[in-house]
């Protein structure tokens, strides 16, 4: 065993020994005895359960030790009870733990976890046999019970054996079932992460794809300068160079068309084909941006509010294209927000046959000037103040040509050191899906409520 399993495995132990110990104190005497029943046994079955790993014979001998040794402690500090009795009293406490993981490890309990009928027959029967021979050794070490009633306790310790293992059963699973959920969402959200990455992805290899037939255009048109040039005697001092320079912007605008497609081919490999579901809710995609973009604003120091007011909820098919538009519009919003602490609203509300979207931000806004420039591209008012880059300006350009895919429009209100809104109004029919309960049937009312 290396040096970092060998420390893995005594802090297990150690927690384990400890919670059990702790647990060990809450009790109850049932049905006005003075049997002791303690919550430390289901604590001691969970947490072997949960650390599969660990031996659960070494885990029974390393409690046995802290749950004597923490009880005799509490005696002499609190009840003030000579050592000699604290040791005798509590010794056979360590027996039972003991003799529980002994026989717990030869049963292979993890085999037992599907069937609960039998796993609380067992280990019902396991907690009965050790808490007699715990008892029989307290008879017999310090005579606190007599010997003639053993019979009497062994029906009560049955009765408590037994349902123990059936709250220790209950608690395990709903443990289990509770780390399978928290799995589970953190999970989906990864998936989600993938999803913004993969649309994002797809959204700039169509720009790139744009920008390849403007470069096919260009050099069409170096070419056609060149054997224009080439068919033409009247400008003989110049046509050499002419023919030359076009020429040769020609053959760089075809390479640099080539390198364009084999990126492209290149990026559209790596894309996996991800698709959660064919469809999703625009208040799950407006969440799912929202919390994600909580997380941004945290890692640069600022504390946004993040609103979502649905006043409709919508299938829609088109959430690659959502994802880049609202992840650009609200972190945009955030970096416009001067100070640590901002709001954002994000809208949807249905106007006739017209779905808008508004994003809002407190933020510094936008002058006048540049209200009709802001979706131009390569238009930017932003720089790094750390390095002193300058953004690209494409985003905002980006999401309006996003948005005129959707047969949509875009428009900006702002006021200086008040805040910005955009509106997006978008054709229903454009992004509504409306579907029935099955694949082919289109049919489902599509709107609903949000609460």
């Amino acid at each position: 065993m290396n040096n970092s399993k060998f420390s893995k495995t005594i802090k297990e132990l150690l927690m384990i020994s400890s919670i059990t110990a702790l647990l060990g104190q809450i009790y109850i005497f049932p049905f006005g005895t003075t049997f002791r029943v303690g919550l430390g046994v289901v604590a001691f079955v969970v947490l072997i359960l949960y650390f599969s790993e660990i031996d659960a014979f070494l885990a029974s001998i390393f409690t046995a030790i802290v749950v004597f040794g923490f009880r005799v402690l509490l005696d002499l500090v609190f009840n003030h009870y000579r050592l000699e009795y604290a040791l005798l009293h509590h010794f056979p406490g360590g027996i039972y733990y003991i003799i529980f993981g002994t026989i717990f490890e030869r049963m292979y309990f993890q085999k037992l976890l599907d069937k609960p009928i039998y796993f609380i027959i067992y280990l019902g029967l396991i907690d009965t046999f050790s808490n007699s021979v715990e008892i029989f050794v307290r008879i017999l070490a310090t005579r606190e019970i007599p010997l003639e009633s053993f019979d009497d306790t062994l029906s009560l310790i049955t009765a408590i054996g037994f349902g123990r293992s059936f709250i220790t059963w209950n608690l395990y699973w709903g443990i289990q079932k509770y780390t399978s959920r928290v799995l589970e969402k953190e999970q989906q959200k990864r998936y989600l992460r993938l999803l913004i990455l993969s649309s994002n992805i797809k959204n700039e290899l169509y720009f790139l794809k744009k920008s390849a037939e403007k470069i096919e255009n260009v050099m069409k048109k170096s070419y056609e300068i060149y054997s224009l040039l080439a068919n033409n005697d009247r400008i003989e001092s110049i046509k050499e160079e002419l023919k030359q320079t076009s020429l040769e912007l020609a053959i760089d605008m075809h390479e640099i068309k080539k390198d364009y497609f084999q990126l492209k081919g290149r990026m559209e490999k790596l894309i996996p084909p991800i698709e959660l579901s064919e469809f999703m809710h625009i208040k799950e995609i407006l969440e799912v941006l929202k919390e994600l973009s909580m997380e941004y604003a945290a890692s640069i120091g600022k504390k946004i509010d993040i609103f979502v007011n649905c006043e409709i909820d919508f299938l829609t098919d088109k959430y690659s294209y959502f994802f880049p538009i609202f992840n650009e519009m609200i972190y945009n919003a955030i970096e416009a927000i001067g100070g640590k602490n901002g709001i954002i609203e994000l809208k949807v509300f249905k106007d006739r046959e017209t779905i808008i979207f508004e994003v809002k931000d407190n933020g510094k806004g936008i002058q006048a000037k540049n209200l009709n420039a802001i979706f131009e591209p390569g238009f930017t008012t932003k720089f790094d103040e750390k390095t002193g880059e300058i953004s690209t300006g494409l985003g905002l350009y980006q999401v309006k040509k996003l948005v005129e895919l959707l047969k949509g429009e875009i428009t900006v209100t702002s006021v200086p050191e008040v805040g910005t809104t955009f509106t997006i109004k978008i054709p229903k029919e454009t992004i509504v899906v409306e579907r029935g309960e099955s694949k082919n049937a289109i049919k489902r009312n599509h709107f609903l409520h949000c609460r």
